[in-house]
């Protein structure tokens, strides 16, 4: 795409340019400046002002990270807020995103970028929802961009160390996310104990494994949860949880970042 709109862009100042020498010919001629400048080689101001912009957007709301982005670490960008840039491709609104980025030194700073998403899906892009994103670490004044390239097992990476580094999740917890074995789970019951951890709430969840065999285990226990993954763990919801075979104590619910 992005190839495209750079032919675009050549053709349209070698169009312009002519429409330029053969506006001013035509003038010296004799003609009335108005028809003079009225001709078919209008078509290349009119590339250059409305077509190449608008291929130069597409390509960068469709492709992956730009050059400068590439191979970047990766982030977890929790929105912020959302704003309508007034912007469509096929459809699809251009949103602009205010995050807050936490990275791998356990820092955070405030970020903003652009993504176009299907609004027929409900809660795709909504304040507390994590994206995956690329930042450059000695550059952060560059902004982040949305890490389309990343594969599903890199973006849940991201946000287990994410969260190890800034004390989210436990040791233990980190080993169940990198070693352990995925499942699937049914919350049995939610409570809420009215304890506040952290800025996130603790409720007392009775949560039923699923083992490979089809066997089941129970594990019930208080642990803080995000408001935004509140809604998840309603009794009768099935969770993606990861667990170890040997100690079925524990396990992780499997938060994987939105890409």
């Amino acid at each position: 795409m992005k190839f495209i709109a750079w032919i675009a862009l050549v053709i349209g100042v070698v169009v312009a340019v002519i429409y330029v020498s053969s506006g001013i010919t035509a003038t010296v001629g004799g003609e009335e400046p108005v028809f003079a400048w009225l001709n078919g080689w209008l078509i290349g101001l009119i590339l250059l002002a409305f077509v190449v912009p608008a291929l130069f957007q597409v390509s960068r709301a469709v492709g992956g990270p730009s050059r400068a982005f590439r191979g970047a670490p990766i982030g977890r960008g929790t929105v912020t807020g959302v704003r309508h840039t007034g912007v469509s491709i096929n459809d699809k609104p251009q949103l602009e995103l205010a995050l807050t980025v936490d990275i791998l030194d356990g820092a955070s700073f405030p970020a903003t970028t652009r993504l176009t998403v299907d609004l027929t899906e409900p809660g795709t892009v909504k304040p507390g929802r994590t994206l995956p994103v690329r930042y450059l670490p000695d550059r952060p004044e560059k902004g982040v961009v949305i890490a389309r390239d990343v594969t599903p097992a890199e973006a849940q990476a991201a946000l287990d160390s994410v969260q190890l580094v800034r004390g989210e999740i436990s040791r233990a917890q980190y080993e169940i996310g990198t070693r352990g074995t995925d499942a699937e789970a049914v919350v049995m019951s939610m409570t809420p104990t009215g304890e506040i951890r952290d800025g996130k709430s603790v409720l007392h969840l009775v949560v039923q494994i699923t083992r490979a065999d089809r066997s089941a285990f129970t594990v019930e226990q208080d642990r803080p949860i995000p408001s935004a993954l509140v809604p998840r763990v309603q009794p009768g919801r099935i969770l993606r949880v990861r667990y170890l075979p040997d100690d079925e104590t524990d396990y992780v619910i499997l938060t994987q970042l939105n890409n």
